[in-house]
Order: C-alpha cells, then structure tokens, then sequence
C-alpha cells in the first residue's frame, strides 16, 4: 500500500521504514508519514520479513538483545550490572528482553523460545561456566540462533565474548595494603571459580614479594552459608545472635584456633559484613583484634556520620553492564570478533 501510494518500490519502502542511510532523508521521511498515515505496523511483518531474509541466507536485525540473569531486583550487585546494560543498549536504540529462573538455576538453562528462535541479535548470560558451555553448544546447534554473539560475563567460556574485573589486581592490592599495616597472616574468604581464581593469585603475589609462603600464612575457605547473601544482610551490627551463639560460631573457633590471623578479605562485601555481626556479638572488635576488607563495595555499612565503615575492593559492576553490552553490540555489526575480551580495573 506505501508503495502504491508513494509511487516507489516495496525495496524503498523497506528501506524507509528502515531509516536506512542510504536513502534520502527527504524520501524516508515521506515513508514514514505514509506509513503513519495508513496505520502501518512494521511489527506485524516482522516475521514474514525475517522468513525471506533467512531464506536468502540473511539475517533480519531485531534490535533486541536477551538478558539472561539470576535476578534484578533481589539482589544490588545483579541490578548494577542490569542497569550498565539497559542503560547502554536504550543509547544505542536496542530493546533488552530479561530471562530470570523462577527457581535456582537449573540445568540446562532454559531460555524463552524467541531467543532459539533467532528474535533476539545476542544474548548475555551471567550464568556459571558449567550451565553456559552447554547452553552456548545448544543455541550453536539451533538454525535460528546458530552464530549469533553470546556475551559472559566474569568468566571465559569458548565461543563467547568475555567481560571482567581485573580480581588478581584488586586482591593483590588489598593484600599489600594489609601487609604494609603489619598484618603477616589473613584469611580468605573465597569459591572456586574463575574470578576467585584471579583473586587467589593476586594474594600469592603480594605474600610473596613480602616473603612469605602463601600456604602458610594465606588461610582459604569458603564463606559459611548464608554469609554471601546481600538479601540477608540486618540493617545494622545486631544480627540477633546472642553472646553465646556467637563464641560457639565455627568463624570464632577458628580464629581462637589461629590467633596470628588478624585480618579477613572478604568474597564480598556480604560475606565480609556477616563476618563483623559476628565478631560484634561475641565481643570482638573491629579493627583492633581483626582487620576486615569487602570485595565488590556493594553493600555498605553506615557509620554514625552515615559515612561507610567497610574497607572493600571496588568492582565497577555498572560499567561492567555497559561493556557487556557494547561488545555484544560490536559483535553484532562484526566490529568484533566473537571471543572478544575485555578486562576492568578495580
């Protein structure tokens, strides 16, 4: 009916609808009003121009980019980084379709059918390792999806484009800043995965130019359950855990057991703060008897001045969204390659 009515071809009326540039600003804007006009949805043809695009081995351009996360809104560090991504796709004129499981992550991963189904450009999915690479062999498996870009971030995984933070040097930095205080033993708390990895390098580094042996004086475990939880966080030191509870804590047993430790370095600011409710409740203070540094400054905790008293190690989560983003749009036009990588300072 454009065509028609304006007297062109359906291929410049395509083009138009497309704003593509190299039309005339005149004749595009005269396609757009007619479209207008006649009430046109280019959003109804979506499909049918994406079926004879494929059939002509291309690909039709969604300007839609999935998401696929553990939450949004139930968790700060996820929401910053959400917020990185929205932010940045909008600038660029792309829609974000978000995937969240209702319940933990299972395996495999499962991803609404538009995105197998090729109605998304990319995909973003913070998820382990170990659910992604079987994820990433199905989608390359599937015509609709096949090649298109798969961003990860805060791990490498092959076939997809990689964004971190630079751990190793945010745990060496911490780890001088703690030596050059004195401090001769630490623990550590930490996981076993990619970025925990870096992070545990990063301390190996700094005992070392300090000379000391890491597996003397660097004491590792994993933080006690429930520690990690931002969600889970009291609103201030009273945790309601009585003097009692707290001296029987396993955490107090073991720094009872090993009295040279005096500081702690955090797997993140929640495990950190969880560590000082208990510590406060069984009568410990902080700094004298055990200097504690948090790992993502994501959770703060307000002093009487409202000033935050956490030390902690800052990882820019939001700018870390805004470079997932642009590499999976880079990858997109084929400005990059698709195991891109790209490293934050901390």
């Amino acid at each position: 009916m454009i065509a028609e009515k304006l007297g062109v071809s359906s291929a410049t009326v395509s083009m138009g609808l497309r704003s593509d540039p190299r039309l005339q600003a005149e004749t595009i804007a005269r396609v757009q009003a007619a479209a207008a006009e006649l009430g046109y949805d280019p959003h109804y043809h979506d499909a049918a121009r994406r079926l004879a695009l494929h059939r002509r081995g291309k690909k039709y351009l969604n300007r839609v980019v999935a998401l696929h996360t553990p939450t949004v809104v139930g968790s700060r560090y996820f929401s910053l980084i959400y917020e990185g991504i929205a932010s940045q796709l909008a600038a660029e004129g792309y829609s974000l379709l978000v995937n969240t499981p209702v319940e933990p992550e299972p395996h495999p991963i499962e991803l609404p059918a538009i995105v197998s189904r090729g109605e998304v450009d990319a995909l973003i999915a913070m998820s382990a390792p170990e659910h992604l690479r079987p994820l990433v062999r199905r989608l390359r498996s599937t015509p609709g999806f096949r090649d298109r870009p798969v961003v990860a971030p805060f791990y490498v995984v092959p076939g997809c484009g990689s964004v971190y933070s630079d751990d190793q040097l945010g745990a060496y930095q911490a780890a001088r800043h703690l030596l050059e205080l004195g401090h001769r033993q630490l623990m550590c708390f930490a996981f076993d995965s990619f970025p925990h990895q870096l992070r545990l390098r990063g301390l190996q580094q700094a005992f070392s130019e300090f000379g000391l042996a890491p597996d003397k004086c660097l004491h590792r475990m994993r933080p006690y359950p429930g520690w990690s939880a931002s969600e889970a966080l009291p609103a201030n030191l009273d945790n309601g855990l009585s003097r009692q509870e707290a001296v029987e804590h396993p955490f107090i047993h073991y720094l009872r057991e090993h009295p040279q430790i005096t500081a702690l370095l955090g797997a993140n600011d929640a495990s950190v703060l969880s560590a000082w409710r208990v510590l406060h409740a069984a009568g410990a203070r902080v700094p004298e008897d055990l200097s504690l540094v948090g790992f993502d400054d994501v959770d703060p905790l307000p002093g009487p001045e409202q000033d935050n008293m956490l030390n902690s190690v800052r990882i820019p989560l939001q700018e870390l969204g805004r470079e997932a983003a642009r590499m999976a749009l880079g990858m997109i036009s084929g400005e990059l390659p698709a195991e891109s990588r790209v490293v934050l300072p901390t």
